[in-house]
């Protein structure tokens, strides 16, 4: 994006929407941390959507998604 968008000229930041089917995740912009989301035992499904900061030129956007445990065990067989 360039110097001349017209966000960068409004008050309101964007919103960045992820859906995850991890029990949680961190969103970094610009190398900072920007939010969390987590899901709960039962429902580790979440939805991440918060208003971001972007900034002219290039943004990146990192995103950092966990999961713990499995629903079912694994079982590996090592010969």
């Amino acid at each position: 994006m360039n110097n001349h968008h017209p966000f960068l000229f409004v008050s309101t930041s964007s919103v960045l929407t992820i859906a995850s089917a991890g029990h949680a995740l961190h969103v970094f912009i610009n190398g900072q941390l920007s939010g969390t989301a987590y899901g709960t035992l039962d429902k580790p499904k979440l939805t991440f959507s918060q208003g971001v900061n972007l900034r002219a030129g290039v943004n990146k956007i990192s995103i950092r998604d966990m999961e713990y445990g499995r629903s079912r065990p694994c079982f590996t067989h090592w010969s």
